[in-house]
């Protein structure tokens, strides 16, 4: 579909991905903006503020960054026992809508941003 070697396949795929990336934009705009407004409110809803989970990780050559989640847990839920790995999904620490954006990977969704 594409030349295989130098500058003109590098434009067609740069011209292909802006296209695809518009296209399938706009025709999953409406779901974006359901998910961006509906599982805020529904955190915040339940468990109150923050419905914003970050925390610092080491990312491409070493650099740091935030990393931004929805809060699938209780506040301070490592303040008692320290960091602890999650061993099933009865974890008492997660909120009860934790458990739905676990197992969708909703909790994710903040990322884009990284």
């Amino acid at each position: 579909m594409f030349p295989t070697k130098g500058r003109s396949r590098d434009g067609y795929k740069r011209w292909y991905d802006l296209t695809m990336v518009t296209v399938l934009g706009v025709g999953f705009l409406p779901l974006w903006l359901l998910a961006w407004v509906v599982v805020p409110l529904a955190l915040w809803a339940a468990n109150g503020r923050p419905v914003f989970f970050t925390q610092e990780r080491l990312g491409k050559d070493g650099r740091p960054f935030v990393l931004l989640k929805f809060r699938t847990m209780v506040r301070d839920a490592e303040a008692e026992t320290g960091p602890v790995w999650e061993s099933s999904d009865c974890d008492p620490r997660l909120v009860r809508f934790g458990r739905f954006l676990r197992r969708t990977s909703l909790d994710e969704m903040p990322q884009v941003v990284n």
